[in-house]
């Protein structure tokens, strides 16, 4: 069995020849004899839902800031000793903080709602040295995807090999424009948007097409 990834695993920089030994796989995709060994290893493919949030809950809990009771209290102190322009530099404050927090919060709901969203029902992957179409769900670690224009990713994966693709990226690096994608290994230590030879979960083939083995699944992405 492969080892576990480890979620800091900066498979980008690793020879494509290690990436595939480190997760006991190959470009003929897995064997149906180990494909529940898998799951019981790295789970399902899915993203579980969380109860969502309405905004007056986000608002709520902004309160629960340590920062926003230490300036509640200057606050108050401030009262008693009659500095009222000291009171409302602090209350402004608060109102910022709280403010700031709130609309990171909403927002980062609001993406992870998106990202469940956009999970594909079905993905394209190689088994047994053929293509077959399953369950996004039972897409697993050291599976090898079938990338076409079109498709949505269901999983992080490493780059096999590729032929003029362009993904789409925005809702990870904000970036408008789809990012052309090689194979090549990269230095380590750079940035998500700068790694050309891994493509990402939720996002979107607006070219070309591909081979990619997977190396994070679920919540791991």
């Amino acid at each position: 069995m492969p080892m576990a990834p480890d979620e800091k695993e900066e498979w980008y920089s690793k020879k494509l020849e290690l990436v595939l030994k480190s997760l006991s796989t190959s470009k003929e995709g897995l064997k149906s004899n180990e494909l529940s060994e898998r799951v019981k290893k790295y789970g399902l493919n899915e993203i579980k839902e969380a109860k969502k949030d309405t905004p007056l809950s986000i608002l709520f809990r902004q309160f629960k800031s340590v920062v926003v009771w230490i300036l509640l209290v200057a606050a108050l102190i401030s009262v008693f000793i009659g500095h009222k322009i000291e009171l409302v530099v602090i209350l402004s404050i608060v109102v910022c903080v709280i403010l700031i927090s709130f609309f990171e919060e909403f927002k980062a709901s609001r993406d992870m709602a998106a990202l469940i969203n956009l999970t594909p029902k079905k993905a394209v992957v190689i088994r047994d040295g053929k293509k077959v179409t399953i369950l996004s769900k039972e897409v697993t670690v050291g599976d090898i995807l079938v990338l076409e224009r079109g498709g949505i990713l269901s999983a992080d994966a490493r780059l096999i090999e590729c032929n003029n693709l362009k993904i789409e990226e925005a809702a990870l690096t904000g970036e408008s424009v789809p990012v052309t994608k090689k194979v090549a290994d990269l230095k380590s230590g750079i940035p998500l948007a700068q790694q050309t030879n891994m493509v990402f979960a939720g996002t979107n083939i607006t070219n070309g097409d591909g081979l990619a083995v997977v190396v994070s699944i679920g919540e791991s992405t």
